[in-house]
């Protein structure tokens, strides 16, 4: 804190804001380092406005997350990343990181071509190529469609063309009439795909 004379009265030095009572602290995703306030190291976060260290995501939080998300400020724990080659799964929290870990994208099924290299790639938004499918946002089960023109979508949400089903690849499809009879092909079934024709009279 120095003495603005101007003012006439004490400022805090360049880096740190004024709490209420006065004090001089260092802003929420910032600690102190050597006198100044400066923004927490990837892999760290900090909500609040104090000078304490920053959290450790791979300690606190996620597993192996030792990069940060760009453009967050690192003030909330949405910074914690994990790095090139490796996603963010959920699905298998600890009790010291509740979020989950962060698995190396070689664990997976993956398509031929499939990139992992973003920062901060999550279970939830893999992208998958054009041809391939998987069950849900949270399935790391990633399948070939056993018919390439059905399943041309990377959002497991909207997989298959208009009047398509999927499981895991699978589809139904209501084809034209033939003399008043109406065909089914249904193809189904754990991503082994059968066929089976079907007469309504």
């Amino acid at each position: 804190m120095t003495f603005n004379e101007n003012k006439q009265e004490c400022e805090c030095q360049e880096s740190f804001v004024t709490e209420d009572d006065g004090k001089c602290t260092c802003r929420a995703g910032q600690t102190l380092v050597n006198g100044r306030c400066e923004e927490s190291e990837n892999g760290r976060f900090k909500p609040e406005e104090n000078t304490k260290s920053c959290k450790v995501c791979d300690k606190e939080l996620i597993h192996g997350a030792l990069e940060a998300i760009n453009g967050t400020g690192k003030t909330s724990s949405a910074s914690c990343a994990c790095g090139k080659g490796k996603f963010h799964d959920p699905r298998h929290p600890t009790h010291d990181t509740p979020e989950g870990v962060c698995r190396d994208c070689m664990d997976l099924n993956l398509p031929e071509g499939f990139s992992c290299d973003p920062v901060g790639l999550t279970l939830k938004a893999l992208p998958l190529k054009d041809g391939y499918w998987r069950s849900s946002k949270q399935s790391d089960n990633i399948v070939k469609c056993e018919i390439d023109a059905s399943c041309f979508r990377a959002s497991p949400d909207e997989n298959c063309r208009s009047h398509l089903l999927g499981v895991h690849g699978g589809l139904q499809q209501e084809y034209p009439s033939l003399i008043g009879v109406p065909f089914f092909l249904v193809l189904y079934r754990f991503g082994t795909v059968t066929q089976e024709r079907r007469r309504s009279l």
